[in-house]
Formats: structure tokens, sequence, C-alpha cells
């Protein structure tokens, strides 16, 4: 099985505190136009969405790692079907904060948008480098 290179890890411990950093101006910004009756639940839940983000970079990861030694075919069964369960994660986790007394489902919904945000930081980040490269 094909390891993923240091580049790649650093990449992903990188994304993850950028999570955390995403969370914690989220949860400041929140903070200003939204008056908490209890913090302590939207923290929870804020820390909860941010967990899965990670949770689900992990399993990113893991799943490109794998799928790069199959053939072609099962590749792309085994790339959509990891992709179903992150998205079934991410489902449950909404769920249970819509359900559950003790969390808050927008603190999980920012938490859990934490993934795209980053993601979408760093393609612009790569982007200007690479610009910046071509000058």
């Amino acid at each position: 099985m094909t390891s993923v290179s240091d580049a790649g890890k650093s990449l992903i411990a990188s994304m993850i505190l950028q999570f955390v950093a995403l969370a914690a101006i989220g949860l400041i910004v929140t903070r200003f136009f939204y008056r908490f009756d209890n913090p302590s639940r939207f923290v929870m839940s804020l820390f909860l969405g941010t967990a899965v983000s990670a949770v689900k970079v992990a399993m990113m990861e893991r799943s490109i790692a794998r799928s790069v030694d199959m053939g072609k075919d099962y590749a792309a069964l085994y790339a959509v079907s990891q992709y179903a369960l992150r998205l079934m994660l991410t489902a449950g986790v909404l769920v249970a904060a819509a359900i559950a007394p003790f969390l808050s489902l927008p603190a999980t919904a920012l938490g859990t948008m934490t993934l795209a945000s980053s993601a979408f930081g760093f393609r612009l980040k790569n982007k200007e480098q690479v610009e910046h490269k071509a000058i």
C-alpha cells in the first residue's frame, strides 16, 4: 500500500490546525452577533463539528492512499463509497445535533463547514504561489 509523503502529512496537519483556527474565529464572530444562553453548548457543538471535519480529512487521506494501488474501476467505486461514508458521517452528526438538547445545530454545522473553508483557503493560497512562481 502506498503511504502518504511527509509533505502530504504536513498538509493534513496544517489543514487540521486551520480547522481549529476557523472554529475559533467562528466562535468569536458569532459571539458578537448572537448572545449565547449557554456558551458551553455552542463551544461543545463547534468542537464536535470541527472534530468531524478533521476525521473526514483523515478518512479522505486514507482513501486516496488506498485507491492509488487499486484498478481503475475498483478505485472509482471505492472513492464513491468513501465519499458516501463521509457524507453519512456528516449527516449523522447534524441529525444528532438537531435532536440532542445539549448540542447546537448552527454551531455543529459551522464546525463541519471548516473542511470546505479550509480547502478553499488552501486552493487560493496555492493559486497565489503558482502565479508568483510564473512571474
